[in-house]
């Protein structure tokens, strides 16, 4: 996201808010599918009274699933149901269930990322770090967290950046035309008096 400052022509790139993230590309109908992602952050994952490692994190949504393919080696991906609602679940890396548990047989146990209970929805093969669209060894709903709220500038700026699927090559245009207009001109809020 690019930000333009009227008054002296200065620019910046940042990543954006959940909110911008919702209004400006979430609302994309051009696109297949478009997911909000944040940038990875070390995360403990642990059990109760057990292993724990740090971990590679990020937080987004439902879409992600659709738009990055993986190979569950148990369970599932996390639902548009849980995304909504906030669900505290997690999708886990083969390699930090092993380090857990010992299997990737994991879906429906529960872990603690950062202390807070989470439910294992499912285990995916290793993603490489290369890979840097869609690398994490730890997925959640960012609804489950209050990544909403980390946001400034006039709650335009924040740590999400989007991810959009287009049906096919011809859509680019359309999609790149439909961004910039919601970006220019995002819908605001009416202010409360």
């Amino acid at each position: 996201m690019c930000i333009r400052d009227r008054s002296d022509g200065d620019s910046s790139n940042a990543r954006m808010s959940v909110r911008t993230g919702r209004e400006c590309f979430k609302s994309l109908t051009t696109a297949e599918a478009v997911t909000l992602v944040s940038l990875p952050e070390k995360v403990r994952v642990s059990l109760p009274a057990g292993n724990k490692v740090t971990a590679d994190m990020v937080q987004t949504d439902d879409a992600f699933w659709h738009i990055f393919r993986f190979r569950f080696l148990s369970g599932k991906a996390f639902t548009k149901a849980d995304s909504d609602a906030g669900v505290l679940c997690a999708v886990l890396s083969a390699a930090v269930a092993r380090r857990l548990f010992g299997t990737t047989d994991v879906a429906g146990k529960t872990v603690q990322l950062n202390y807070v209970e989470y439910r294992i929805s499912g285990v995916v093969a290793d993603v490489s770090v290369l890979a840097t669209s869609a690398y994490a060894q730890v997925w959640i709903p960012y609804t489950s967290t209050d990544i909403a709220r980390l946001a400034w500038w006039e709650e335009t700026v924040g740590q999400m950046r989007a991810v959009i699927l287009a049906r096919s090559a011809a859509d680019f245009p359309a999609i790149r035309e439909l961004s910039l207009i919601h970006i220019s001109e995002p819908t605001r809020p009416e202010p409360i008096s």
